[in-house]
């Protein structure tokens, strides 16, 4: 399993595309309806059998029943099923599973994430913030579902 975190200087926020806002001490929030992630692939992962589980923690912008919802994800283009789990308080973990036979050959994979309700909190708090916030990422983990696959 390896883990990643999204802060301000660590190198996955290299990995952001279009639609996020500029990276925070904690993480990044998303500031479009849909935002990019561009994943590299370690050779080992991209040769492997089996699935490979990523599971995008974070939380999402809510103010008195106001806020983003996560409503589709797409690999390449191609939509795939995701599930949302609960944590403590706010976290939630955004979990998509890819076969790494999809993988095969590959060194990078495009993410992206299409998001409703992305609410300004100078809207709903009178909180000066006028940047349009949805999802806030704070950690990609990737973990081997089956033996042979190996994290990124």
């Amino acid at each position: 399993n390896r883990l990643y975190e999204f802060t301000a200087k660590k190198a996955p926020v290299r990995w952001l595309g279009g639609g996020w806002n500029a990276p925070e001490s904690w993480g990044v929030w998303s500031s479009a309806e849909k935002c990019h992630l561009v994943l590299p692939l370690s050779p080992a992962t991209a040769s492997s059998g089996g699935t490979l589980r990523l599971e995008f923690e974070g939380h999402f912008f809510s103010h008195s029943g106001t806020g983003a919802e996560l409503v589709a994800v797409e690999i390449d283009g191609r939509s795939c099923a995701f599930s949302i789990a609960e944590g403590d308080g706010e976290a939630r973990t955004v979990s998509v599973e890819v076969e790494a036979e999809e993988l095969r050959g590959r060194s990078l994979v495009k993410m992206s994430f299409s998001l409703t309700g992305l609410v300004r909190p100078i809207d709903v708090t009178g909180d000066a913030d006028i940047r349009r916030l949805g999802f806030a990422l704070r950690t990609l983990k990737l973990v081997a579902v089956s033996k042979d696959v190996q994290p990124v």
